[in-house]
């Protein structure tokens, strides 16, 4: 509070001291105090009122900020939006106006000027005057903001208009701008400024009086634009009478010739009294101006009325004359040249829009339009031609049954084509011809059936792309990013997919953002279309690559989609909202139409060809090279088929394993690859490689296509010409190529990935004896003998009396400013239930890798900021079960003195972990072990049964993760199965009730019929619960047991990488300086003088052999660890039996309980009449 406090009584004072955090306040001991005291308050009466009033928010704002900043979020910026919410939420105009009056209006605040160079203060002003429009204050810190060269941003106010300071620069500027934008840049900027100039009555007169001394001065573009967006706008306002007055005064127009054309704009149909008074005006031998004729809304009138029928009929004949001829003249006539030499332009265009009215008279109804192709083509090579194809075509769609009669789903109809010529002939109408496409995707025809009409659809859309094709793609990728949303998500995917076909880097920012905007909602569907996944993470890659200046945001959604793509642990994609959007649209879209390129439910192979892209694309301008030649041997050799039967050197094999991603390498990675061979400075043979690699439009290689592109690397390296033609020459004396890596990646890349083909057995034991357990279904290893005595791991009691940990979400959130979810554990067998944040499972692990670094640690679900939904809530859920529950089944964890106190601590875990802070000591250090008791339990070939598993268990992550999402998918199919039958039950029982109300009451076996409607129905349902049922029951069983194994693989993966990371002694460095300390000692003692030195010597040996012990214990106990997780992995594939043993016990169950279902319904429908002689 920087303002005097005026307060004339000794309550009021009181009332101030008393509020929240008053002895914070700026002025509180001048103003307030002080006053409250000489005015015979007590002063101890001062001092509870200040202390009692004390809460201490900006302390708690400080320790809020100061843990947001530890957890990695900026606390600046979420403090400073919460400052903006409470001041937009509290603002008070009255009081602020009644300080701004008090002070020096010329001359602004010191700390308004700051206020003002910064755009988020700036925002908060503009929201606030928007919400109060007559805050003097406000308005004079918008004229500061304009003084200061922000009116731009002003410009979208509607208020701006408010100082006429203010509205002059805006005009200035916008008028400036808008002369040199273009036609996109202009229908940005346009609306934000018409509406300041349409705000009153007065700013519109200044405009349009402004706009016509312009258009005087300048000639007509864009003012004339401009002035009929202020009018529309105006008049959408119910201003009619004024926007007509001014017109008519500023055109200055004749005051007949103003009437007529007034008379025809207000009516529905053109009177043939107008038309005949037009003429008489513009065929006399002094004409008015051209300009009053050529008004853009008076042509489309016109033009509307020749080609588009109202109430089944068009013009009078006699009137057609009239109408052809006023259109001809008003888009040909120039008032600067002589009448007589452009009679025979203007007597040209009637001609040819007369020719068109007659040929597309009878055309308005279904009827082939062969005939008139050859008139429609001579028009649309004339603008206000193509205009009138423009307007017959949206009404031959919309309201005729032209696609009911000629449409197939493999042919591009005639009239598409047509608006394809327009868009490419006339670029100023391709604004136009969007608008109808538009009009005519949203349109439903009754007849079709969900995926004919969803074929008509994607005819639309592929206008669209020729529209793209054609640069003019912002509008489109803004209508798709807005309004297109509510089009079917495979029109999208369709879009998206050839869009990005299209596209060549560099791309720009905001054709970035407005591609992320359409793809961020289709992210989990999308996890189903491979190659449009493959697509939309090559072309985010290259644009992150790029170092094109992003936005955070838009950095952020980008990394975050192709993390969604990339993590193997990502949550379920089987969620509400993908239910929502894809099972939801089963009325709508068909699994079964031969069109599409990829069925998300089917197991078509996946179209990737450019020929089979080209196949199903209807654009007929977008071409692929699809020519092949006559020749056999030209066909056969290919980058597919050149090194096939060919044996390649391993490396090959390698590379390849390193680099694919369910079979396939992404361009990024081959170029890569090829990089890494350093083949020339200048990248051509690079280039040239991909080039006759890669596919027309693909976004990946197959194996034999890599194959190929690492020969012809292998060819450029030793000099020989980079083709196929030399490669096949070449092809039996292949050298493996030069990689130019560090050795680690050389060390990765001699190491092939085995796929799993057999199962992972147990390591060999220098024990003598066949391992036992009691873990159900599993079968001893064999072990080998060794010639001395040694021990086994006693593994009898690791799966023995396993807890089961439930967690929920709890059903509030908490928190004072930054609301958090609570997770609700329980454990039954140890009788507890608590309340944990995501961050005390964070916590956990932490501890846990510090405190086990050498065991197999669960990974925690990925952190999220934002959009916490539902359907991410619940994804977490699941993850943090599977987390608690593999650290509860774990032999070693499972009696960890934090993981019982995670679980049984009944305070809030963040304050218990301050008062007893845990040791985070390795296991090494915390427990004393026999270390030649441990070293006997481990095989002596340890590093290589390692190496074999971690093989194994790469392949094991890929294929689990693959089955994960065929899971899913079947889940999906089964969902949509139930939903179907649900729909379908309902669909007969609304018939069953219709044929009861209007005719089976009649007839007594129709009844019958009926009631078996009923009964189908019925048991529909039920098939529909079942099937339900078996969803949830396969959800919550099989598929998340598929996701726990899944993560054991993963985190064994882990394991060995910290163990290669945190492995590392010193021990031969300690072995060489106890040699040379021995030896000095051994070469000193006994030498007078040297006795200290010596002891010295003798004190470090004693040091180094005791930390020589403890790495060489250490070395012992990881690799005890490693075995011992080995064993754990292995048997756990007695886990992996039982999966599949519920699985199939379910999946039996189910399927009788449906049998039975089916069973009962048998004898009802047999008991509904089927003889045609008892309906009478």
């Amino acid at each position: 509070m920087s303002t005097t406090l005026r307060i004339a009584t000794i309550d009021e004072y009181k009332k101030a001291l008393s509020q929240k955090d008053a002895i914070l306040e700026q002025n509180i001991y001048n103003d307030v105090l002080s006053e409250y005291l000489n005015l015979g308050g007590a002063p101890m009466d001062a001092v509870n009122l200040l202390s009692e009033s004390y809460i201490g928010i900006p302390s708690m704002c400080n320790a809020t900020a100061v843990s947001v900043d530890s957890i990695g979020l900026n606390s600046d910026t979420i403090l400073r939006e919460a400052i903006r919410q409470q001041l937009k939420n509290r603002f008070d105009p009255v009081r602020c106006d009644q300080y701004f009056l008090q002070t020096d209006t010329e001359t602004a605040p010191a700390w308004l000027e700051v206020l003002i160079r910064d755009p988020q203060w700036r925002q908060t002003m503009y929201e606030l005057l928007e919400k109060h429009p007559s805050c003097s204050f406000l308005n004079f810190a918008i004229l500061r903001i304009a003084e200061a060269g922000h009116d731009k941003e002003i410009s979208k106010l509607r208020t701006a208009s408010t100082y006429v300071k203010v509205y002059n620069l805006i005009l200035q500027d916008a008028l400036t701008d808008l002369v040199t934008k273009d036609d996109l840049e202009f229908d940005q900027d346009i609306p934000s400024l018409v509406r300041v100039c349409c705000e009153r009555e007065d700013t519109y007169l200044y405009a349009q009086i402004l706009l016509r001394k312009l258009y005087d001065e300048y000639g007509a573009t864009p003012f004339t634009r401009l002035r009929r967006e202020l009018e529309f706008a105006a008049r959408s306002r119910g201003n009619h009478a004024f926007v007509d007055l001014l017109h008519s005064h500023v055109s200055h127009a004749p005051l007949e010739l103003s009437r007529t054309i007034k008379s025809i704009m207000n009516s529905t149909h053109i009177t043939p009294g107008d038309l005949i008074t037009l003429k008489r005006f513009y065929s006399s031998e002094n004409p008015p101006a051209t300009t009053y004729l050529c008004e853009y809304d008076l042509i489309v009138k016109m033009l509307r009325s020749l080609y588009v029928p109202h109430h089944g009929s068009l013009l009078r004949l006699d009137l057609v004359d009239d109408v052809t001829y006023l259109i001809a003249y008003a888009t040909t006539m120039n008032d600067t040249k002589p009448k007589l030499q452009q009679k025979d332009d203007i007597y040209k265009v009637q001609l040819v829009l007369k020719d068109l009215y007659n040929s597309l008279a009878s055309k308005t109804e279904v009827g082939s339009i062969t005939g008139a192709m050859k008139y429609i083509i001579s028009a649309i090579r004339f603008p206000v031609g193509s205009m009138g194809v423009l307007l017959w075509i949206e009404y031959m769609a919309i309201n005729t049954a032209y696609f009911e009669t000629y449409f197939r789903t493999k042919e591009t109809p005639a009239l598409l084509l047509i608006l394809d010529e327009i868009a490419d002939r006339h670029q100023l109408q391709q604004p136009i011809v969007f608008d109808v496409i538009k009009k005519c995707i949203k349109h439903k025809t009754p007849i079709f059936a969900p995926e004919i009409q969803l074929a008509l659809q994607r005819t639309w859309v592929d206008r669209m792309l020729y529209l793209v094709q054609l640069n003019y793609t912002l509008p489109v990728l803004k209508y798709f990013s807005g309004v297109g949303r509510e089009l079917d998500d495979s029109l999208i995917v369709h879009f998206v997919k050839k869009v990005l076909i299209m596209a060549k880097a560099p791309y720009s920012v905001t054709f970035v953002a407005h591609v992320v905007a359409i793809v961020e909602p289709l992210v989990e569907n999308l996890t189903l279309i491979k190659d449009v996944q493959k697509l939309v993470t090559y072309f985010l890659e290259q644009v992150l690559s790029s170092g094109e200046p992003l936005s955070d945001e838009l950095g952020q959604s980008m990394t975050s989609i192709i993390r969604k793509y990339d993590d193997p642990l990502s949550s379920s994609m089987f969620d509400t909202a993908t239910s929502n959007s894809i099972l939801g649209n089963t009325m709508t879209t068909s699994m079964f139409s031969s069109q599409y390129e990829q069925d998300p439910w089917g197991s078509h192979a996946v179209v990737s060809s450019p020929t089979d892209i080209n196949r199903s694309y209807t654009t007929p301008n977008l071409d692929y090279n699809s020519n092949f030649s006559s020749n056999n041997d030209q066909q056969a050799l290919n980058s597919t088929t050149v090194l096939s039967g060919v044996r390649l050197p391993n490396m090959y094999e390698q590379l390849f394993s390193t680099s694919q991603r369910s079979g396939r390498v992404s361009l990024s990675s081959l170029n890569n690859i090829l990089s890494k061979g350093k083949i020339s400075a200048n990248h051509i043979e690079m280039a040239s490689i991909m080039q006759i690699v890669v596919p027309d439009g693909a976004s990946y290689v197959t194996q034999s296509e890599f194959n190929t592109a690492i020969a012809l690397l292998a060819c450029a390296q030793n000099k020989i010409d980079v083709s196929l033609e030399s490669l096949n020459r070449n092809k039996n004396y292949l050298p493996e190529p030069s990689m130019y890596n560090n050795e680690e990646e050389e060390e990765e890349q001699k190491t092939p990935l085995t796929p799993v083909t057999q199962p992972i057995t147990e390591p060999t034991t220098k024990s003598n004896h066949t391992a036992s357990n009691g873990y159900p279904g599993m079968k001893s290893p064999k072990t080998a003998s060794f010639s001395h005595d040694s021990k086994k791991l006693d593994t009898r009691h690791w799966f023995k009396n396993l807890e089961e940990i439930a967690v929920t979400v709890a059903p509030e959130r908490e928190g004072f400013i930054f609301k958090h979810v609570n997770y609700i554990v329980t454990n039954e067998k140890r009788s507890s239930i608590v309340l944990r944040r995501y961050s005390d499972f964070w916590w956990l692990l932490d501890v846990l890798i510090k405190r086990y670094p050498f065991r197999a640690l669960p990974n925690l679900p990925p952190k999220k900021l934002g959009g916490r939904d539902a359907t991410f809530l619940e994804k977490r859920r699941k993850g943090l079960s599977r987390f608690i529950n593999a650290i509860i089944r774990h032999p070693i964890l499972r009696k960890d003195d934090i993981v019982s106190r995670f679980l049984t601590e009944p305070s809030e875990l963040a304050a218990w972990r301050k008062q007893n802070p845990p040791n985070l000591d390795e296991e090494f250090k915390r427990k004393t072990y026999n270390m030649r008791d441990l070293d006997d339990m481990v095989p002596t070939n340890l590093d290589e049964q390692i190496g074999k598993a971690r093989k194994r268990v790469t392949a094991g992550i890929n294929h689990y993760v693959n089955l994960c999402f065929i899971m899913e998918r079947m889940i999906r199919r089964m969902h949509g199965q139930a939903t179907d039958f649900s729909r379908y039950s309902i669909a007969l029982n609304s018939l069953a009730e219709a044929e009861l109300r209007y005719h089976a009451g009649e007839c007594r076996n129709c009844q019958h019929v009926v009631k078996g409607y009923e009964n189908v129905a019925k048991h529909m349902q039920s098939e529909s619960s079942l099937l339900e049922d078996q969803v949830g029951s396969s959800t919550d069983g099989v598929l998340e047991n598929l996701k726990k194994f899944r993560d054991l693989l993963v985190s064994f993966r882990d394991l060995d990488e910290r163990r290669v990371r945190m492995s590392a002694n010193q021990t031969e460095l300690i072995n060489k300086r106890l040699q040379t300390n021995r030896a000095k000692v051994h070469q000193n003692k006994g030498v007078p003088g040297l006795e200290p030195e010596v002891h010295k010597l003798e004190e470090a040996i004693r040091a180094d052999e005791a930390e020589l012990s403890n790495q060489q214990n250490r070395l012992v106990f990881i690799r005890f660890c490693m075995w011992s997780e080995m064993i754990y992995l292995h048997k756990q594939q007695a886990f992996v039996s039982s999966l599949y043993q519920s699985f199939v016990k379910d999946t039996i169950l189910f399927s009788k309980l449906r049998a039975d279902n089916w069973q009962d319904l048998e004898s009802p429908t047999f008991e509904m009449p089927a003889d045609v002689d008892l309906f009478e």
